[in-house]
């Protein structure tokens, strides 16, 4: 998969996503084997997704980089999954989520951009 195939099926996630109400996202090539998202994403509710993505063309296959995905709820963090490497506890590759209450727990694997989306689907019923 090339770059700009990955920029055009996040780009169809999001304009095709029943939850997703509105976004404005940057896509950006960065040479000729990387590039960068940014996006706020808004949902049907009002709650923000704002996410970033730096990802590598390899061997025919686009990797995540580096990653932000911070979820706001009349501005308060709900979570925010990333792999910024500066939390004690949290060993390489520094996948981690932030809970509400400031706690943040490594995790195994980081979840893709479409099961956030489905993760903030399933809360926008929530009581």
């Amino acid at each position: 998969m090339t770059i700009q195939r990955y920029f055009a099926i996040v780009a169809s996630l999001l304009d095709r996503h029943w939850a997703v109400a509105d976004h404005q996202t940057e896509f950006e090539q960065i040479g000729s084997s990387h590039g960068r998202i940014r996006s706020r994403v808004t949902f049907l509710d009002g709650s923000h997704l704002d996410f970033s993505e730096f990802v590598a063309e390899e061997s025919s296959k686009v990797k995540r980089l580096h990653y932000r995905y911070q979820y706001l709820r009349e501005g308060q963090l709900v979570f925010r999954y990333d792999n910024f490497p500066r939390h004690p506890g949290v060993p390489p590759p520094y996948h981690h989520f932030h809970s509400p209450d400031g706690q943040v727990l490594p995790i195994s694997e980081p979840p893709t951009l479409l099961e956030v989306i489905e993760q903030i689907a399933k809360m926008l019923f929530e009581v």
